[in-house]
Parts: structure tokens; C-alpha cells; sequence
């Protein structure tokens, strides 16, 4: 039996929000045609845009990379939204074949911190299925 030591990384960081890489490879694989795709994408949360101000000019080097990679997961997840939307046809985000779940949250909760994601998002998830169960529902009858 052969062994090799291997280091692993978060898929997240090749395909942050993986609903693009599953449309093109229903595709691929399954033969499936984009208009007859109906796409449900669920995010973890995310910090509006512009919430969490960075003052680039008056940091290390070193510094600016947390800022930098969180402006780089967001814009590989917005990208696959946006490509997901054209690719079914969508009339819009949130459409009638693509329904985008992601929440707005006030603040970061840090991956680490289980009992606060718990309590800030729980909530924010049963107020979401209530107040989307319409647009789910309009997605899965089409």
C-alpha cells in the first residue's frame, strides 16, 4: 500500500460559491440544457458591501491580505451568480429559474464561532423560508 502525505484546501477557495460548478457540470455530465435548469443557490451570509470600511493606504502589506481575499471570495460569488443568471435565462437575479438565498448580515461571524452563528443565523433562516417559501415555490412549479 502506497502512502503519500497530501495537504487538502477549502473547495471555497477554488469555487467560494460552487453553484456555478454545478450548472456546468449538470451539463456537462448529465447532457442537461441550461433553459431547463432551475437553480436554487444557498450563501452563509454576507456583510453588505461598503459596511466594513479598509484604509489600504495606511496598512502593511501583511495586513491588506484578509481584505483582499474577503474582496475575492465575494467577487468569485457574485461572478457565479451572474453567470448562473445568463446561463438559465434568468430575468434577473431572483428570477423565475434562479433563486439566490444569502441573507445580509451587520456583521462577520468568525468561522470559528459556532454559538454565535447558531443564534444570529437560525433566526435569519427561519425568516428567510418564511418570507421566500413564495419565490421557492414559484422556482419548483415552473
Amino acid at each position: 500500500m502506497r502512502t503519500e502525505e497530501r495537504t487538502y484546501v477549502d473547495g471555497g477557495v477554488w469555487a467560494n460559491n460552487p453553484a456555478l460548478l454545478a450548472v456546468m457540470e449538470a451539463h456537462r455530465h448529465w447532457a442537461i440544457p441550461f433553459k431547463e435548469m432551475h437553480v436554487i443557490s444557498v450563501g452563509n451570509g454576507e456583510v453588505p458591501t461598503g459596511s466594513v470600511g479598509v484604509d489600504f493606504n495606511g496598512m502593511r502589506r501583511a495586513k491588506m491580505l484578509g481584505p483582499i481575499m474577503d474582496m475575492m471570495f465575494a467577487t468569485q460569488s457574485e461572478l457565479a451568480d451572474q453567470a448562473i443568471a445568463c446561463l438559465v435565462n434568468d430575468e434577473g437575479m431572483n428570477g423565475n429559474r434562479m433563486l439566490r438565498v444569502n441573507v445580509p448580515l451587520d456583521r462577520v461571524i468568525e468561522l470559528d464561532d459556532v454559538q454565535e452563528a447558531v443564534r444570529r443565523l437560525k433566526p435569519l433562516a427561519e425568516q428567510e423560508a418564511r418570507t421566500g417559501i413564495g419565490r421557492f415555490r414559484r422556482l419548483i412549479e415552473a
